[in-house]
């Protein structure tokens, strides 16, 4: 039997007529008036009748209801504080606390304690704003996101690079939001009037354009991959024995071995999600994927390569999809299907490969999107990933840059077997300068350009190569 803790006065009257209890075990005694007032929430919740079988939610000697919330007993206490008539503590909440009450907050719907906790966020602005800024992109609160960006502009250089040193605040915030958060302070704050931090907002001008293009495109599409996969010859030799139905509502014959076998995902869902016949048909599985992607789906559990009319786009997504359905005989299909695309898309291989443990391609593409520049580039992929990922990768970009340009100029006259001979032409035509016969900025910086090509090549010295993506 469970045990449950009183919670402490003013949460532990006789006369409450519901208890509240938090997730860690604790009972709180309150009013349902007082949380009515408050809470269009439990307004609704109280004025429901409730059922007569609801016995478990029982627990107290008088009969009073309970009502279990997912909040552990300190974000409750100091909710609840804040609906009572009591004195409200003079000191600020913990940035912590003041999140977790935003939270709760709009979950209930309570004014009075949103209002509170958004004071307390933004009066910590000044003090830690990549923090608020964090909490702010986790609760989708782009203009308290905006305003901790603008207060990062503001300070020092040094400040700010020393703020933004604490990436471990950004932990569960998407690569997305961190990625325009540095493309708004590499810009100096000048942006777009609509930019937004908290989610990749696509103009709707664009999107008007793209959805027109693809429509006119591909009015047909579905049918046509219906009509190629049903008319292959394996369902002539082997009759179907299910469909799988599109989320556009495309029926696709296959089978339940061949699917089982594939994934044990689509095992799971032949077993919960397929709907019984009434006329002896073969059942139906529902996938909430579109007719094309579905294809391609039924292709890689076949052991047949996706269409060769699919583009990056489609590969990728194809990969999640494939990833979801733990179908890993198609992973490495498509992983290998992959591997062209690292020097042409690097940045959203990255992402890709990083989220599936692919280290080698991951690697790789690192090197590539730090040599093209096109780390700062947003990516769709880094809306599904988090910031300690695509933060390993500006930092190696940053290493890779510093290690090259520290082993061109350092290194230069003791090893110049290092450089190319157009680097040697270029210093031969250098005249010594009065510090010592140093090198001019420009050819410092042409050398390290070379130094980083040298990279890519795999000419550099096993040192330099030692330098990772995950450190």
């Amino acid at each position: 039997m469970e045990s449950y803790t009183q919670a402490q006065s003013p949460f532990d009257r006789a006369d409450g007529d519901v208890v509240l209890l938090s997730s860690d075990q604790v009972k709180f005694s309150c009013h349902k008036i007082t949380l009515s007032i408050a809470s269009p929430f439990f307004s609704d919740m109280f004025s429901l009748k409730q059922r007569d079988d609801q016995k478990d939610d029982v627990i107290t000697g008088d009969g009073t209801p309970v009502v279990p919330v997912t909040e552990d007993s300190t974000v409750l206490y100091n909710l609840l504080l804040l609906l009572y008539p009591l004195p409200q503590p003079k000191t600020l909440l913990s940035l912590n606390m003041a999140a977790s009450l935003l939270e709760a907050g709009r979950k209930y719907d309570i004014a009075v304690v949103k209002e509170r906790a958004k004071t307390n966020l933004m009066s910590n602005i000044q003090e830690r704003p990549l923090k608020v800024f964090a909490i702010a992109c986790g609760l989708d609160m782009d203009e308290e996101a905006r305003a901790a960006a603008h207060h990062l502009l503001t300070m020092t250089i040094e400040s700010r690079h020393q703020e933004l040193r604490h990436v471990s605040v950004l932990e569960n915030v998407s690569a997305g939001a961190y990625c325009r958060l540095l493309q708004y302070l590499r810009a100096e704050g000048k942006v777009p009037p609509d930019f937004c931090f908290t989610h990749h907002d696509v103009p709707a001008t664009a999107k008007t354009a793209a959805s027109t293009q693809v429509e006119t495109l591909l009015v047909d599409y579905p049918s046509h991959k219906l009509s190629l996969w049903s008319n292959t010859d394996f369902f002539h030799r082997n009759p179907q024995d299910v469909l799988v139905r599109s989320e556009d509502s495309y029926m696709f014959p296959a089978h339940c071995l061949v699917l089982s076998l594939a994934s044990t995902h689509f095992a799971e869902i032949l077993e919960s999600r397929t709907i019984p016949s009434q006329d002896g048909s073969p059942p139906i599985i529902d996938l909430p994927e579109k007719a094309v992607v579905v294809y391609d789906i039924l292709r890689c559990c076949y052991g047949l390569p996706p269409s060769d009319d699919d583009d990056a786009d489609d590969l990728f997504s194809l990969i999640r999809v494939a990833a979801t359905y733990q179908m890993a005989h198609a992973l490495e299909l498509l992983r290998n299907l992959m591997r062209p695309l690292i020097s042409s898309t690097p940045l959203r291989t990255y992402f890709v490969s990083a989220a599936l443990g692919w280290d080698d391609e991951a690697q790789r593409a690192a090197l590539c999107a730090a040599k093209s520049g096109s780390v700062y580039v947003y990516v769709p992929e880094m809306e599904t990933a988090l910031t300690p990922v695509y933060y390993r990768l500006v930092q190696f970009r940053r290493k890779i840059f510093a290690r090259s340009f520290e082993v061109a100029t350092n290194d230069m006259m003791v090893r110049p077997r290092y450089l190319s001979t157009r680097i040697h032409k270029i210093l031969a035509q250098q005249p010594a300068e009065s510090s010592g016969g140093n090198i001019s900025n420009w050819t410092k910086y042409y050398a390290a350009r070379t130094e980083l090509d040298n990279i890519m090549d795999g000419t550099l010295d096993s040192q330099l190569c030692q330098v990772r993506v995950s450190s």
